[in-house]
């Protein structure tokens, strides 16, 4: 029997991603909110935030659904992605 899985992430970026990447400053220059670029630690913008592929440790099971997306959020996120 195939378990069905269903992501509930509505954002492009988790919010636990989000929030470790401002910590450890791996945003992106297109994924800073404007009014914090030039601070020392710009905030992420979530309308401009993409998840960043990450390969989970061998034998990780990823069923956390918050940090999974939908579908239609693949799908914005691919068109946001391929049309910015």
């Amino acid at each position: 029997m195939t378990e069905f899985i269903q992501g509930t992430c509505l954002l492009m970026c988790p919010d636990k991603e989000r929030f470790i990447r401002e910590k450890e400053g791996l945003l992106h220059k297109f994924e800073i909110d404007e009014s914090t670029k030039g601070t020392k630690l710009p905030k992420a913008d979530p309308k401009k935030t993409i998840k960043c592929f990450s390969r989970p440790a061998a034998g990780l099971i990823m069923n956390d659904m918050k940090q999974l997306r939908p579908a239609p959020v693949l799908l914005s996120t691919i068109k946001y992605y391929l049309l910015r």
